[in-house]
């Protein structure tokens, strides 16, 4: 029988053949394990308990807020193309920097608005013939029930608290943040407290 070295050709084959075999096994085991090893992008997402999301309609002309003379409301031509608001229990968790004191709450509100007054009508009543206005913005919060709970406005209610400087037929962004000891709110408005160069009342 042909011997290579001291071993039999078969007992070299048979030996070949296990080195290999746990040499497959070896890269199998590597292999398995990168892919089951978490990475940077498949890592949890932060604890979704840390922030709470209020309800909001979105898709509507708004109007002025319940504070106006005799309670009144005039729809406007301001439409509210989306809103979101939010509720932290720590500026941290909502990734800014903002100082909130202890037992408060952190309220992020934004959204997108539409001036869908036309330039026409804008210079009509501009008194520098611009085609422009300031629009005020204001939000609303309410409990489940309904009820009232606060306003954002901060200061003048004519003014609210938000401010967007826009054209005739323009869309804009905005974001009021704030803090506030108030937890249970159920859903928020939003409304135009104020116009100019044109009245709401």
């Amino acid at each position: 029988m042909l011997r290579i070295k001291g071993l039999s050709l078969r007992k070299r084959t048979g030996l070949i053949l296990r080195v290999i075999a746990i040499a497959v096994v070896l890269v199998s085991i590597f292999i398995l394990s990168t892919i089951n090893t978490p990475t940077q992008e498949s890592s949890p997402a932060p604890n979704a308990s840390a922030t709470t999301t209020v309800a909001g309609k979105s898709n509507y002309y708004l109007t002025s807020p319940p504070s106006f003379v005799n309670n009144t409301y005039k729809i406007t031509k301001v439409f509210l193309v989306k809103a979101n608001a939010y509720i932290y229990a720590d500026a941290s968790s909502a990734d800014i920097d903002f100082e909130v004191p202890q037992g408060m709450f952190l309220y992020i509100v934004n959204g997108t608005i539409r001036n869908d007054y036309s330039a026409t009508e804008i210079i009509r009543l501009s008194s520098d013939g611009l085609n422009k206005c300031i629009i005020g913005i204001d939000i609303y919060l309410y409990d489940a029930q309904g009820g009232f709970i606060n306003t954002l406005n901060r200061g003048n209610p004519l003014r609210g608290c938000s401010e967007l400087t826009m054209r005739a037929q323009e869309t804009s962004d905005f974001e009021t943040v704030f803090v506030s000891s108030i937890e249970n709110v159920d859903h928020f408005e939003v409304y135009v407290s104020y116009l100019d160069p044109m009245p709401l009342y």
